[in-house]
């Protein structure tokens, strides 16, 4: 019998298959707030009393930058990526019938909720557009709701950043059945060719890196899936090893940033994919000893909370610069603390309330995960 890498006793079936799920739950709403602290710490330069300050030049608020790019930035969205693929082809056979009903829900699930984010951050930029003709309207809806280019790596953003994710999810959901031919043919080894495309340097910025990013950890995810590995058991055997290059590597990325970048790069890479080990190991090692923790409880809200968090963080930030005028290590510090922890906790507790009194609106906005 098989037994829990994280006590090493024996569990059946149903405990795995239930551990999996309550340590799938529990990641959700950490990732989400993961997103939103990466997002919080990207402006570094305030004008104050008529002063420009770069917070960069404070040693302290550069040590934060440096591990939120070492260790939080570009770590949730493959996990989150990953876990999609896996779930999607989670014992089943994709049959055209199967095929259809999930694109079914994926359209209520994804979809709705990715035009009506998109469509509230379009309009949350219209007062401060200038007034243009109905054609100019039309083309900025179709930008907010497809992205815009940004060189010059060619990434993408719809109106509402954070949602790329979702409209490449959807595309991955709509390729499946390419998937599943491809992995039932070459097995893993596509995987590994969509793996070395996406790390390697030379081809993982040539205008796709969002789709790239996409197509290697949803199909890792559908390969384990459709293989019937076990995460649980998988991703246990990699625990402590996990647990020792994930940080390691962050570190290191850090520290050669500077002198270094293409280490670095390489160094960053490593931290994403063992990232993904450790947190699956982190997740699965705290409920295996708590049956209910605040993360479990709060998984509902994680979807509302990253699709909201940009639209509340423009204007949170904004009013915390004024209040706070951050133009030293100790302010620069309390700024951005202040304001990931003021976001998380206005995205959250709006969806608390709507999920409270008018749960037919929410439902739309977060796909019926309420």
């Amino acid at each position: 019998m098989k037994t829990d890498a994280h006590t090493h006793t024996p569990l059946s079936k149903a405990a795995r298959t239930d551990l999996r799920s309550r340590s799938l739950d529990f990641l959700r709403y950490p990732l989400a707030i993961v997103v939103l602290v990466v997002h919080t710490c990207s402006a570094h330069n305030f004008t104050n009393n008529g002063c420009d300050t770069d917070l960069l030049d404070f040693g302290a608020v550069r040590w934060l930058f440096l591990f939120v790019r070492a260790f939080l930035s570009d770590q949730s969205v493959p996990v989150y990526f990953f876990i999609a693929g896996y779930l999607f082809f989670l014992n089943i056979s994709l049959t055209r019938q199967i095929y259809t009903r999930k694109l079914r829900n994926r359209f209520r699930s994804l979809l709705v909720p990715y035009v009506l984010w998109n469509l509230l951050a379009f309009a949350a930029t219209l007062p401060s557009l200038p007034s243009p003709d109905a054609g100019r309207v039309v083309r900025r809806i179709g930008a907010a709701l497809i992205g815009v280019a940004y060189e010059p790596d060619g990434l993408t953003f719809p109106a509402d950043a954070p949602m790329w994710f979702v409209r490449n999810l959807m595309v991955m959901a709509a390729a499946a059945p390419l998937l599943a031919w491809l992995l039932k043919r070459t097995g893993g080894w596509c995987v590994a060719f969509f793996g070395i495309v996406w790390a390697l340097p030379a081809t993982r910025h040539l205008g796709g890196w969002q789709l790239q990013e996409a197509v290697f950890f949803f199909s890792w995810g559908a390969w384990m899936s459709r293989s019937r590995r076990e995460m649980m058991a998988e991703f246990g055997r990699f625990r402590l090893v996990s647990f020792a290059v994930y940080p390691t590597a962050a570190i290191a990325a850090a520290l050669l940033s500077g002198p270094y970048p293409q280490a670095a790069y390489a160094c960053k890479t490593v931290a994403i994919v063992s990232g993904l080990f450790f947190a699956y190991n982190i997740a699965a090692a705290i409920v295996s000893r708590h049956r209910t923790t605040a993360a479990t409880r709060l998984a509902p809200a994680a979807f509302f909370v990253y699709s909201s968090h940009y639209i509340i963080l423009a204007p949170t930030s904004r009013a915390l610069a004024s209040i706070i005028g951050p133009a030293s290590a100790a302010t620069g510090l309390a700024y951005y603390l202040l304001t990931a922890a003021t976001t998380a906790a206005i995205a959250t507790g709006a969806y608390a309330a709507m999920r409270r009194y008018t749960p037919r609106l929410l439902s739309p906005l977060v796909g019926g995960r309420i």
